[in-house]
């Protein structure tokens, strides 16, 4: 919580803004200083959990960086040829439908066999 100085406030650690120094408060003590003077108030455990966490997320995240830029520089290539044979494949396949049933008339048949003669 954010306090301005001249105020009552309980017991606890308040840092000061402005200048940076802690002060450590009784109950129902006053903050020094004007109204212009800002303390912000510091959990007793915050630094516990605070550089825990950090650290945690430094020793996790180091080693995933490192495995997803490796799965990348192996997968990217793949991707782009996976593509590229998706993009002509696709166009083929276009091609051969448009081609085979440009001239299509379902109830015409052209059949080109000989014919027998009749005696």
């Amino acid at each position: 919580m954010i306090h301005r100085g001249g105020r009552r406030v309980s017991k606890g650690l308040y840092w000061s803004v402005v200048d940076g120094t802690v002060v450590e408060m009784n109950e129902g003590a006053v903050l020094p200083g004007g109204r212009k003077v800002l303390y912000i108030r510091r959990v007793p455990g915050g630094a516990y959990v605070v550089i825990p966490a950090i650290v945690m997320l430094v020793v996790i995240t180091l080693p995933l960086t490192s495995t997803m830029g490796y799965l990348i520089a192996w997968f990217a290539p793949l991707v782009i040829v996976a593509a590229g044979v998706i993009f002509v494949c696709g166009k083929l396949v276009f091609y051969a439908f448009r081609s085979a049933a440009e001239g299509w008339e379902p109830l015409k048949a052209y059949f080109t066999g000989s014919r027998k003669k009749r005696k």
